[in-house]
């Protein structure tokens, strides 16, 4: 007897593509953008990560200590600070920059009217 090969309909074929490609879709597009979609993807999920010292012994009880959070919460703190930081020194770099080329241009215009 002759076996029969397994054949898939076009739509079976296209849903297993997007199984593997819209992940990946996901992940370049996040990367792209300056954002960690791996993390982003675990939080959804749920995963948590090892806190940063290292003590695993509050998962073993189930309960969370506030202090972890508020490790946590003074970390995102500080990047948040650092960023503000950065961003404000480009602000401040960039409207100079806008003052100068003003300045420029009026001395253009001033040429060319001449």
């Amino acid at each position: 007897m002759a076996s029969r090969k397994l054949r898939l309909t076009p739509f079976a074929r296209f849903f297993i593509f997007l199984l593997f490609a819209a992940p990946l879709a996901y992940l370049g597009a996040s990367y792209y953008n300056g954002q960690d979609g791996i993390a982003k993807i675990k939080d959804l999920i749920g995963v948590a990560e090892d806190s940063i010292d290292g003590n695993n012994s509050q998962k073993d009880t189930g309960k969370e200590t506030p202090t972890a959070n508020v490790t946590d919460s003074e970390i995102q703190l500080l990047r948040l600070q650092d960023d503000l930081k950065d961003h404000s020194e480009r602000i401040d770099r960039l409207y100079k920059e806008n003052v100068k080329l003003k300045e420029e241009l009026k001395a253009c215009q001033a040429k060319i009217e001449k």
